[in-house]
Formats: C-alpha cells, sequence, structure tokens
C-alpha cells in the first residue's frame, strides 16, 4: 500500500530538494538530520519514507514505517529506497 500526500498550499521553509535521477526519487530536507523520499505518480505524491540522522549513523525507513536499515553514510541509506 502507498500513502498519497494530498497538495497543500503549504509549504515548508527553507527545504532543500533534491532529485535522485536513477529511481525519479525527490529527497527534501524539511530540518536538520532528516531528509523524506517523495515519487510523482500520476496518482499524486507518493510519501516513499524517510532517512534520519541518529548519532553516527542514518536510519532509513520506508513508507509503511519498515525498517530499511541502519546505514554509515546519508548516500547508501538513501541508495536503500533504490533496492526498496
Amino acid at each position: 500500500m502507498t500513502q498519497l500526500m494530498v497538495p497543500s498550499s503549504t509549504t515548508i521553509e527553507n527545504a532543500a530538494v533534491d532529485t535522485d535521477a536513477v529511481a525519479d526519487i525527490v529527497w527534501a530536507t524539511p530540518g536538520e538530520d532528516l531528509w523524506v523520499a517523495t515519487r510523482t505518480t500520476d496518482e499524486g505524491t507518493a510519501f516513499l519514507g524517510f532517512v534520519e540522522r541518529t548519532f553516527e549513523e542514518y536510519v532509513a525507513v520506508d513508507g509503511e514505517g519498515a525498517s530499511l536499515g541502519r546505514h554509515g553514510s546519508l548516500q547508501a541509506a538513501r541508495a536503500a529506497f533504490r533496492r526498496a
């Protein structure tokens, strides 16, 4: 099951956005040490999950709350979404 985010007029101030062209994943950084993954489909914007930095590791969690693992780098955590 995929969750869809409803379009809103609310924006996240100063959020950095980065697109992973390989997997069509858009990464937003709404806060320090937090990266949110989404993908735009014909049905809207699908929430894929997030990566959170905790101490010296990066925890990846998919859109349904399942762990995609603990990683030593942000790049490795983001790559987990391409494999999921």
